[in-house]
């Protein structure tokens, strides 16, 4: 009789006889890191344990090339992959959750064997990839997982806030919090503050992201909420020449703060500083971003350096 396997089926109307791909992750509980460790340059260095679950999840992808694992990473104490599943494939669901389990269960009953006792959690947490892009976004979550690691848990994390952050181009009289370079508010590099409006056209946006990055290549440190759509990809296009920009927030951050994926390589190049100004609970959220972008002009022009406001009814210095 089939053991009956527990699952989150996140996706209630997905036909997965169409086959897919999936993101699968669980951990160890007690979390505690057994399968490795993460130096400061977030490579993850397998230990004997560690071995023994890598080979287990070989073995299992032998006996069921049905399913294939696309990426995986091995963490102190879970394990992240993702998976493609055929069309047609019968009792999909199942078999999914079967792969997990026989991981659990071998992994589990090889480090007895030699005297290391372990529980896994009881489900796992799963993800539908419903398209190409989310594929690739997953991929890169699991390659930087290890990096995103060794920045939050490693000896003096630079991940720790600092707050409150002083700098000649901030005002006494303001609390501002940051975490990464703050160097980059020295006062030795020209700011560039920058918004684009929601309401530019992609085609104008397109154009205009291009003029930014190239004055940013020639030295300028862009700072931007990056809220909007078209600040959005901006954001996406300096991270992609990694550039060194500065990201400011009106939310409070947490005092070890956790860096989203694209955010991480920069992070790990002291290329990023995430700047907080706490503002006023009584504000709406929206006000509480127009303030924030008057108080990045003021940076800029206090680094000697230029606001710009672009938007469909031209460019603005703010």
């Amino acid at each position: 009789m089939d053991t009956p396997i527990t699952h989150f089926r996140r996706y209630q109307g997905y036909d997965y006889s169409r086959g897919g791909s999936i993101f699968i992750s669980f951990h160890l509980e007690p979390r505690f890191g057994i399968f490795g460790q993460i130096p400061p340059e977030g490579q993850m260095l397998l230990s004997p344990s560690g071995r023994i679950l890598d080979e287990t999840i070989q073995i299992e992808q032998q006996k069921h090339p049905e399913l294939v694992i696309r990426r995986y990473t091995i963490m102190p104490e879970h394990l992240h992959y993702r998976m493609t599943f055929p069309a047609g494939l019968p009792k999909p669901l199942y078999s999914i959750g079967r792969f997990v389990q026989e991981i659990k269960r071998w992994s589990k009953a090889k480090l007895e064997r030699i005297g290391i006792h372990i529980n896994w959690q009881q489900n796992y947490h799963d993800y539908l990839c419903l398209s190409r892009a989310i594929n690739e976004r997953v991929d890169e979550y699991i390659s930087l997982n290890p990096l995103k690691w060794a920045l939050m848990h490693g000896p003096n994390p630079p991940m720790k806030v600092i707050e409150p952050l002083r700098s000649p181009l901030l005002s006494p009289f303001e609390w501002w919090s940051g975490v990464g370079n703050v160097g980059l508010l020295s006062g030795n590099y020209p700011l560039f503050a920058i918004s684009l409006s929601r309401r530019l056209p992609a085609s104008t946006a397109q154009g205009l992201i291009a003029g930014i990055v190239n004055e940013c290549k020639r030295g300028m440190i862009p700072i931007s909420t990056f809220i909007s759509p078209a600040e959005q990809i901006l954001f996406q296009y300096l991270c992609n020449e990694n550039i060194p920009l500065v990201c400011a927030v009106p939310d409070q951050l947490k005092t070890i703060y956790k860096p989203r994926t694209e955010q991480t390589t920069l992070f790990a190049q002291n290329k990023l500083l995430m700047l907080s100004h706490l503002q006023n609970d009584s504000i709406s959220r929206n006000d509480a971003w127009h303030i924030l972008n008057k108080d990045i002009a003021q940076i800029a022009k206090a680094s000697n350096s230029k606001a710009l406001y672009f938007s469909p009814d031209g460019i603005t210095y703010l």
